[in-house]
C-alpha cells in the first residue's frame, strides 16, 4: 500500500492540506520537467535565432571577421520589416458584439455583457495588449495571453479584469494529451518575473520570503528570456520591458492542477476562505470571491423544497464532492526550502488555465514562429549584400601589391585609392611604370555578373512568399476599405495562409470572450455596471440579484421565498453555459464579411425579402432588438417585419388623426392647401401617402413596393 501511494506522488500532486514545502517540491519539479520536454520542441532555438537576426546581432565567426578585418556590417532585415507589416495587420481587430443566448430568460444579460465588453476593450486598449502576444507568435513558436482580474498598481489601486502577454518561455504544462490541448492538461505553470515592491504588495504576509532572485541571469534558458524582454520593445516599437540584473526581479510561480480529489472526510469542508488573526490571537475565516464549501462524499445536501415549503435532500454525488470544482492553484517561488505562498482553489469560477494560445504555424508534432522558414533566407540575402558592399569597397581602394625596391614599406601603407589628391613620391630609377603599384587581382574580381542580383530578387520574393506577406498586404488594403470593383481582387488575394492564422486567433478569441463573461458575472457589481453603461444598459433582471454581484438570487424553477439550494458559482455557470460567445469564420479580421456585407446591402436595396434582424446580425451592428416569437427562418422574420411596420404606421395614422382638427368625419381635409383626397386643391395632385393600410404592389420593371395611399 504504501509503495503505491509513493508512485502515485511521481505524477500525482500532493493530496490537499499537505505540508506546503512537500507541495511546493512536487510543483517545483513539474516546471523542471516542463522545462525539459519544451526544449525538446522542434522551435525551441528558433526564440534565441529570431532575437538575433532582428536585432542584427550577427553571429560570433561574422563578429570577429567585421571586428578584426573591417568587413562590411551590411545588412537590410527586410525579414524584421515584413514581421511588423504581418504582427500590424494581426493585431488590427475589430470588436465584435457575439454574446448572444436564445434562452429569453438570461438574453438581457448577454446584451448587458456586449456593452460591458465593449467599454473594456477600448478602456483597456486591449487590442494593444493582443498585439504583445502576437509579438511573441512572431518570434517563437507560440504566445500566450493571460487574462487576470487585478489591481492596477500605477492607477490608484483601481481593480480590473486585465490582459497580460506572455512569450514562449513563460508557460510551460506537464501531462499534456494527445490532442495537444493545453486545457486538458495535468499542470500548467505561469512563470511571471516581478519587481520587488510589487510581488510584496501582491503577497503581504510573505515578504520575508520574496527576496530578489534574477540579479545575475543563470544559464541560457533565463538569459534568452531576460534578452528577449529587453530586445522585443525595439525589434517591435513597444515600450520596455526590461528584466534585466540591473533591474532586480522575484520569480514567482502560478501553477494550475487538474485535481479531481473527492471529499471523503466525513465533513464539509470550507475552501477558499482567508484566515485572519484577531488581536486576542485566535484565528477568523473571511469568506472571499472565490470560496465555496464541499461536502462530503454520500451525505446529505439540500437539492430543494417541495410545494409545502418542507426542504427535500439527495445525497452528495462525487461532482458534489469534488474539492476543487475548477483547478487547484499553487503559487510558490524559486528558492529551495521554503513553503508554497499559496495552495487552494484558483481565484476564477471559469475554472481554466487563465490562458490562450497565438499561434501562426501550428502542427500536431509542434509550432513555429514565423520566422522559421525564412530566417536563412534573409541571412543569405544579408551576406550577399555584404560581399556586393566589401565589393564596391575593394573596387575603390583594392588590395595593391607594390615594388618594394621602387616604394618605401610606409609610402605604400599610405596610399589609399579611394582618396583624392594623394601625392606619392618614389624612385623612378628604381622601377617605372605598371612595376612600381598594381592591383593585387584583377578588376574582373571586383565586378558582379547579374545573375547575382536576379538571384537576390528571387530570394527576396521567396522569404516574402513563405512569410504569405502578399496575403497580410490584402488584409490590410481590406480594412482601409477599398472600392466596390476593387473588393473581388483584394479578397482573392487574402490567401489561405492569412485565412487560417485568422481562424486560430478567432478561436482564442472566443475562449477569452469565455473566461471574460465569467469574470464580469464574479467581479463585477450592479453599481459597477451602472458606472459603465448607465442605467440604461442594466436590464430589470440585475436588479433581482444578490445585493453586491451579477449573480441572480434563484436558478428558473426555485422558490424565491426560499434561499437558493445553489452557490453564486453554480448559479453564474449555469448562466454562463446559456450566453454564448459566437465568431463567424473570417469576423475577426474581416476578410469574408466584406463581400458579404454588400450583398447583403444589395439584397437590402433591392427589397428582397430580408429582415433586419439578419441584416444586423451580419453588420454585426448588435442590439437590434429581440426577434418575434414564432419567428426562425428568413421568411418568417421578414414577415414578422412586414407586420411590425403595418402597425407601427397604422398607429402613426391613428396618432395623426387624432392630432389633426376636423379629421374625424372624413370629410374635406381642413389642412390650407389640400383637396379632400390629398392633393393639392383643384391640381389633381397625388393623394397623400399613408392614409391607408400598407399593401405590396409589383411595379411594371417588376420592383416590389410598398402602397400606403389610395
Amino acid at each position: 500500500m504504501a509503495e503505491e501511494k509513493k508512485e502515485k506522488r511521481s505524477w500525482q500532486i500532493p493530496k490537499y492540506g499537505s505540508p506546503l514545502a512537500e507541495v511546493r517540491t512536487w510543483c517545483k519539479q513539474q516546471v523542471d520537467d516542463g522545462i525539459a520536454y519544451q526544449e525538446q520542441e522542434p522551435g525551441f532555438e528558433q526564440l534565441k535565432e529570431s532575437i538575433r537576426i532582428l536585432s542584427g546581432y550577427p553571429d560570433e565567426a561574422l563578429a570577429t571577421k567585421q571586428r578584426d578585418l573591417r568587413y562590411s556590417k551590411l545588412r537590410t532585415n527586410r525579414l524584421k520589416r515584413n514581421l511588423r507589416e504581418m504582427v500590424n495587420s494581426l493585431s488590427e481587430i475589430r470588436y465584435i458584439p457575439g454574446y448572444h443566448s436564445n434562452n429569453p430568460e438570461v438574453s438581457g444579460q448577454a446584451e448587458v455583457l456586449n456593452k460591458r465588453a465593449q467599454f473594456w476593450y477600448f478602456d483597456q486598449f486591449v487590442d494593444l495588449k493582443i498585439k504583445k502576444g502576437v509579438q511573441w507568435m512572431a518570434i517563437s513558436p507560440r504566445g500566450w495571453l493571460e487574462i487576470a482580474y487585478r489591481r492596477m498598481p500605477g492607477e490608484r489601486g483601481r481593480a480590473d479584469i486585465d490582459i497580460i502577454a506572455h512569450s514562449f518561455a513563460d508557460v510551460v504544462f506537464t501531462g499534456m494529451p494527445e490532442s495537444g490541448d493545453f486545457q486538458e492538461a495535468y499542470t500548467g505553470t505561469i512563470i511571471k518575473d516581478l519587481p520587488p515592491y510589487l510581488a510584496h504588495s501582491l503577497w503581504p504576509d510573505h515578504q520575508h520570503m520574496l527576496i530578489p532572485d534574477r540579479e545575475t541571469p543563470t544559464g541560457f534558458f533565463e538569459k534568452v528570456r531576460e534578452k528577449a524582454k529587453e530586445i522585443v520593445s525595439e525589434v517591435f516599437t513597444t515600450s520596455p520591458e526590461k528584466a534585466t540584473a540591473k533591474n532586480p526581479t522575484v520569480r514567482l510561480y502560478y501553477q494550475f492542477i487538474l485535481d479531481l480529489s473527492i471529499n471523503r472526510s466525513g465533513k464539509t469542508m470550507k475552501m477558499g476562505y482567508e484566515k485572519k488573526k484577531k488581536p486576542d490571537g485566535t484565528t477568523e475565516e473571511t469568506k472571499t470571491p472565490w470560496s465555496y464549501e464541499v461536502p462530503s462524499l454520500g451525505t446529505p445536501i439540500l437539492s430543494g423544497y417541495d410545494s409545502g415549503g418542507v426542504p427535500v435532500y439527495k445525497m452528495a454525488t462525487a461532482e458534489d464532492a469534488r474539492i476543487f470544482p475548477g483547478r487547484r492553484l499553487v503559487v510558490f517561488n524559486d528558492r529551495a526550502g521554503d513553503e508554497a505562498l499559496y495552495d487552494g482553489p484558483m481565484w476564477d469560477w471559469h475554472g481554466k488555465i487563465p490562458l490562450v494560445k497565438l499561434s501562426g504555424d501550428s502542427w500536431p508534432f509542434g509550432d513555429f514562429s514565423m520566422v522559421h522558414d525564412v530566417s536563412n533566407i534573409q541571412e543569405t540575402i544579408d551576406e550577399i549584400g555584404r560581399i556586393t558592399h566589401q565589393m564596391i569597397r575593394n573596387r575603390y581602394n583594392p588590395s595593391l601589391k607594390y615594388n618594394m625596391r621602387a616604394v618605401a614599406r610606409n609610402d605604400a601603407k599610405s596610399i589609399r585609392t579611394d582618396v583624392t589628391g594623394q601625392r606619392i613620391g618614389y624612385n623612378g630609377s628604381e622601377g617605372s611604370g605598371d612595376q612600381v603599384v598594381t592591383s593585387l587581382l584583377p578588376k574582373e574580381f571586383y565586378t558582379l555578373d547579374s545573375s547575382v542580383f536576379e538571384f537576390v530578387k528571387n530570394l527576396t520574393e521567396q522569404e516574402d512568399y513563405q512569410m504569405g506577406v502578399r496575403d497580410i498586404s490584402a488584409l490590410g488594403k481590406m480594412k482601409s476599405g477599398a472600392s466596390t470593383d476593387s473588393l473581388e481582387k483584394i479578397l482573392e488575394l487574402a490567401g489561405p495562409i492569412v485565412k487560417g492564422i485568422s481562424r486560430d486567433m478567432e478561436r482564442s478569441m472566443r475562449d477569452l470572450a469565455d473566461m471574460f463573461k465569467f469574470m464580469v458575472f464574479q467581479y463585477d457589481t450592479t453599481p459597477t455596471l451602472l458606472r459603465i453603461i448607465g442605467p440604461d444598459g442594466i436590464t430589470p433582471e440585475n436588479y433581482d440579484y444578490k445585493p453586491g454581484n451579477l449573480v441572480p438570487s434563484h436558478l428558473p424553477g426555485e422558490n424565491k421565498d426560499k434561499p437558493s439550494v445553489f452557490t453564486d458559482q453554480q448559479r453564474a455557470k449555469y448562466m454562463a453555459d446559456h450566453i454564448s460567445f459566437i465568431i463567424m469564420p473570417g469576423t475577426l479580421h474581416q476578410i469574408t464579411q466584406t463581400s458579404q456585407k454588400l450583398v447583403f446591402l444589395q439584397l437590402w436595396k433591392m427589397q428582397y425579402p430580408l429582415d433586419p434582424w439578419t441584416l444586423g446580425e451580419v453588420l454585426q451592428l448588435g442590439n437590434v432588438g429581440k426577434v418575434p416569437d414564432g419567428a426562425n427562418t428568413m421568411i418568417e422574420k421578414w414577415m414578422a417585419w412586414q407586420k411590425m411596420k403595418m402597425e407601427f404606421t397604422a398607429s402613426l395614422a391613428a396618432e395623426a388623426q387624432q392630432l389633426t382638427p376636423g379629421a374625424e368625419g372624413g370629410g374635406e381635409s381642413n389642412t390650407p392647401g389640400l383637396g379632400p383626397g390629398g392633393g393639392g386643391k383643384g391640381s389633381g395632385g397625388r393623394p397623400q401617402s399613408d392614409q391607408t393600410s400598407p399593401k405590396l404592389q409589383q411595379k411594371g420593371d417588376g420592383r416590389t413596393v410598398m402602397r400606403t395611399s389610395p
